[in-house]
């Protein structure tokens, strides 16, 4: 349960944090979703194995970083990110709540799927931790951009993050001012001139304003931090040496990256509306068939009354509801004979000697 050797647990772990994992193939198990039914098991075994034991938990939270391979982006924006963005927010234990911002970054890069759920979660990051009232709020931010800074490009970062991380330089807590010096010399390699001109002059004078700050400690870092910043040259969009070449990579896969999704996301729109146009031809169509029928076969007979239908009676009686109309203004009528009951054998005798049988007219639906 060493948390140095939770990188050993996984194949991928000797990637480099920068690079990109493989693309999603036809026969990719992310694709064909299965490992998607593994998802509850893995959240009880988290749940069982971190009870009071935080080495393991950081153990287990340091392997969500690698579970992109694995899983499709609606599993991890659904299940792990909350997961990861409730361990920042309700964990003390400084290594967990570390372990879980570099799995979370991670997986923002990798995992998630367009670019507005990506700017969502980072609006998430900066209102809850970047503007937290909270010590402890702030000081996971400074580990979030620490780790979103190695992640992301310089371009992607400096378009969200960077105001927000050099506006901890100035923060009302000594200890917050003090890590936030150490972000610093990274915020300033992010600087193209003369496009980010009014950035570094902003950093420049956040560096002089903690060289003088009343906290000793404070004033120490930021001294040596100043050190560093002069061997810094901000630079002019060039390469200009292997950490320019890395961050040009990196910039060009997140471009092609979202041009991708963006295709995704067009071609699931274009989908849905042509299913949505078939299904309303389909009911234009439905409805010019009912108004034909209404036409054709007169409206619908009113709730309570049946209409008539064929009537045949025994005997001579009609064969069709025509044949009950007879001609225009008149009631059909309809013959039935009855046959007296044999009531005696006297009666038998009688209706047997040539009684005449009785004879009825239904007229109008009445015996006469």
């Amino acid at each position: 349960s060493n948390p140095s050797s939770s990188s050993a647990l996984h194949p991928a772990s000797q990637q480099l944090p920068g690079s990109s994992p493989p693309a999603i193939t036809s026969r990719d198990p992310r694709k064909n979703g299965i490992y998607t039914p593994l998802v509850g098991p893995l959240m009880e075994c988290y749940h069982t194995l971190s009870n009071n034991n935080w080495r393991m938990q950081e153990c287990v939270v340091l392997q969500m970083q690698y579970f992109h391979k694995h899983f499709m982006s609606p599993v991890i924006s659904e299940k792990f990110v909350p997961l990861l963005m409730s361990l920042l927010h309700h964990q003390t234990v400084p290594p967990v709540r570390s372990a879980a911002a570099v799995s979370l970054c991670r997986l923002v890069r990798w995992g998630l799927r367009g670019l507005g759920r990506r700017h969502e979660v980072c609006a998430k990051l900066i209102t809850e931790y970047g503007r937290s009232e909270s010590y402890w709020g702030r000081a996971t931010f400074i580990t979030v951009c620490n780790q979103m800074a190695i992640v992301f490009s310089r371009r992607f970062f400096k378009d969200i993050f960077f105001d927000h991380a050099l506006d901890l330089a100035g923060d009302p807590v000594p200890n917050i001012r003090r890590q936030a010096c150490g972000m610093l010399p990274a915020l300033k390699r992010m600087i193209r001139l003369p496009e980010d001109a009014a950035l570094l002059k902003r950093l420049h004078m956040f560096v002089l304003h903690l060289k003088n700050d009343r906290d000793r400690d404070v004033a120490q870092a930021a001294v040596g931090i100043a050190e560093q910043l002069g061997r810094i040259e901000a630079g002019c969009g060039e390469i200009e040496n292997e950490d320019d070449m890395a961050d040009y990579k990196k910039e060009e896969e997140e471009e092609a990256m979202f041009r991708s999704e963006e295709k995704e996301v067009e071609e699931y729109r274009r989908k849905d509306e042509e299913v949505r146009s078939e299904f309303r031809r389909k009911l234009a169509e439905n409805e010019a068939e009912k108004a034909m029928r209404a036409r054709i076969f007169g409206t619908k007979a009113p709730k309570g009354k049946t209409r008539l239908g064929p009537v045949s009676l025994p005997g001579s009686g009609p064969s069709s509801v025509g044949d009950l109309e007879g001609s225009k203004g008149q009631k059909p009528t309809a013959s039935v004979k009855l046959k007296p009951p044999a009531s005696s054998s006297s009666s038998s005798s009688s209706s047997s000697s040539g009684a005449p049988a009785v004879t009825r007219t239904l007229s109008g639906g009445k015996l006469s």
